[in-house]
């Protein structure tokens, strides 16, 4: 239950508590999940035929800009919450193993959402080069559970955060730089390792060009003040928005003077990354003055959801996706839907994500060692039916 700030530790006009939560950030991570939870809906169940209306380029235009979001804040609320336990996070403490084994379960979690058949034994007996490769291909949550992995270790490296940012920023750059020569290679090697690098094998993402987001990002939480002062924050996040709005219309320009499809193209193109760190910048200082404006503190009840971002990722795919558990609505609908059964059946899946998210946080909140029986129950209800389910 949380509890009224007394009259006399309330912090002056134009400074923040210490240590008060950035409610910016929380309401940009809830505006990410509506755009990846509906952009991933309507992309499975749209009838081909209505990807051809304006309505549709619109739709993409917007969606081509939601994992830039996702990892870019990833990175940016990873610094922010590192600073504040400095001291305890560069050390191999409890806090630090606790953090990187939760790093650990996204990653496994990104494999379990690969697997291919609800039997280790129909696994065994069909595993081959391909299906090795269909295993190993790497998304999104492998990128962030690496990257944060990554960028832990860096911290712990760097000493001070400062000086980590003279490694970052130049290293998130250079992975933009370098992306469209890598992304084109074709390169040789085991799948499990290429697929890090390379689309060849069917990731959707690799580490080049989106650990770039992650580490840009971190660089912002880097510099974000730590004064407290509301002017502090408000010089950054204009200097912000105004260069993440000269960014994105110099990716625009690229993609019109090069004759460039601005809307259909590869994210490692230079005016698609360019563009991308434009958006996800400017719409982080855009995100800054509605919580000055007080439309984040409004939202504060919805909150959780960015509290439990993982929650809502894995739950929404299942149901639009499926997995070895159950088929998804993709397999069942297909790509049948115009607008209106697109918009219902958004409003569904976004029902029983956010309830069942919404009773996974309460739980952790009331009692976190009943959740933690339950997620050791699901895990092993599910080992023990892989290990023995014949086919």
């Amino acid at each position: 239950m949380s509890q009224k700030t007394p009259v006399d530790s309330a912090p002056a006009p134009g400074f923040r508590k210490p240590g008060e939560r950035l409610l910016f950030v929380d309401l940009y991570r809830l505006i990410a999940l509506f755009l990846m939870v509906q952009g991933h809906l309507f992309r499975a169940l749209v009838d081909t035929g209505f990807t051809k209306s304006f309505l549709w380029q619109a739709h993409e235009s917007v969606h081509k800009f939601t994992a830039s979001i996702f990892l870019f804040g990833a990175g940016m609320i990873f610094m922010i919450v590192t600073r504040r336990r400095w001291d305890t996070y560069k050390r191999f403490g409890s806090r630090t193993w606790h953090r990187l084994r939760r790093y650990f379960y996204f990653l496994l979690i990104g494999f379990w959402l690969r697997l291919p058949f609800f039997s280790l034994r129909k696994t065994i007996q069909l595993f081959d080069s391909g299906l090795l490769a269909k295993m190993t291909a790497v998304d999104v949550l492998h990128v962030i559970a690496v990257g944060l992995i990554l960028l832990h270790l860096l911290c712990m490296l760097a000493g001070k955060p400062r000086r980590l940012l003279w490694f970052l920023l130049p290293l998130g750059i250079a992975f933009f730089v370098f992306a469209p020569i890598v992304r084109t290679m074709q390169l040789s090697g085991p799948a499990p390792l290429i697929s890090w690098i390379s689309r060849q094998y069917g990731s959707q993402f690799t580490i080049i060009p989106w650990w770039g987001y992650i580490f840009l990002g971190a660089c912002l939480g880097i510099i974000f003040p730590d004064s407290g002062k509301i002017a502090d924050e408000r010089r950054l996040m204009n200097v912000v928005i105004i260069g993440g709005l000269a960014l994105l219309g110099a990716g625009i320009g690229l993609a019109a003077l090069m004759q460039w499809n601005f809307v259909y193209a590869p994210g490692y193109r230079p005016d698609q990354m360019i563009a991308r760190l434009g958006v996800v910048t400017s719409f982080m200082g855009f995100c800054w003055y509605l919580e000055q404006w007080g439309v984040a503190r409004k939202l504060k009840g919805a909150f959780f959801l960015s509290e439990e971002s993982l929650i809502v990722y894995v739950i929404h795919l299942l149901l639009v996706y499926g997995s070895v558990l159950a088929p998804g609505m993709s397999r069942i609908i297909d790509n049948t839907l115009r607008l209106p059964g697109l918009m219902l059946s958004f409003i569904g899946v976004a029902a029983v994500t956010v309830a069942f998210t919404w009773g996974w946080h309460w739980l952790k909140k009331r009692n976190l060692k009943a959740l933690k029986i339950v997620q050791a129950g699901m895990v092993i209800a599910f080992l023990l039916a892989y290990v023995i389910r014949p086919y």
